[in-house]
């Protein structure tokens, strides 16, 4: 599991118009987790909020 793959994922993503929702009540590592969903706000998965970083 590679956050630098996860992070292109991330990317992919959010240039197909996918938003990024923090939900930062739920700690990971140290970091927060989001939960992404389509453009027509169905959901997606879960990513760790700090591969969203940089």
């Amino acid at each position: 599991e590679s956050s630098d793959s996860i992070h292109k994922i991330v990317e992919g993503l959010e240039e197909k118009g996918v938003s990024i929702i923090e939900k930062p009540t739920q700690a990971i590592r140290g970091g927060t987790r989001a939960a992404v969903y389509d453009p027509d706000g169905v959901y997606v998965g879960l990513v760790d909020g700090p591969l969203l970083d940089g």
